[in-house]
């Protein structure tokens, strides 16, 4: 509540939630600290399901004032609720990569092909590590948002930057024409500019504060 409550406290109540039988769990907490870390804190200790309601975080942005409370308020708060569920939704994404990975890297190492193995599959094996690598920028970028609740283009430009450039590292020749690799070469430049623009050409914090 607004007059009292801490990590400590709000864990404890979990416990003995927990040790006589809930089976889910309502987080209520109104204010009385940072919600972020007391909820993240309770969801990090559970085994049980934790359900929250978004219209007491917006209330604690107003500190209490529901006068004051707008609907841009309410929709942040829906938008941080989203990238947290992202988050998880990525986390399981960048597993299932990695088992694919560790499988296909098991299955080539047990071939008894005597060109040795991998001399079919690296270019494959080249496009699951840039999954990875892509799944794991996307989520540098929403723990970026939720910590400081703004996007950081300069990561969103590489993100897209490795996910083009990963098409040009597994670009088959074969079945592919010219005029999709200088597409590819096209974005792939556009997005370096941009990413020059962004990195090299933003005002610095002497200007911003002579502006």
């Amino acid at each position: 509540s607004p007059n009292s409550s801490n990590i400590d406290e709000e864990v404890a109540k979990l416990d003995l939630a927990v040790k006589y039988g809930a089976d889910t769990l309502m987080d209520l907490s109104t204010g009385g600290g940072n919600l972020d870390e007391i909820r993240t804190a309770i969801i990090g200790a559970s085994p049980i399901p934790i359900g929250t309601v978004p219209i007491y975080q917006a209330l604690e942005s107003v500190h209490g004032q529901i006068e004051n409370l707008t609907a841009a308020d309410f929709l942040h708060i829906i938008e941080k609720l989203v990238a947290k569920i992202l988050s998880v939704a990525l986390l399981v994404v960048i597993a299932v990569a990695l088992f694919d990975l560790i499988y296909l890297l098991a299955i080539d190492i047990k071939s008894n092909d005597p060109a040795g193995f991998y001399n079919k599959s690296i270019i494959k094996l080249f496009g699951f590590f840039l999954n990875i690598l892509i799944a794991l920028e996307l989520l540098d970028n929403i723990t970026a948002y939720l910590k400081k609740n703004i996007v950081h283009v300069e990561l969103v430009i590489v993100t897209a930057l490795i996910a083009v450039s990963r098409k040009i590292i597994i670009f088959d020749f074969a079945n592919k024409s010219s005029n999709d690799l200088i597409a590819i070469s096209t974005g792939i430049l556009a997005l370096s500019v941009s990413y020059w623009f962004v990195k090299y050409k933003k005002p610095s914090t002497k200007q911003k504060e002579e502006d």
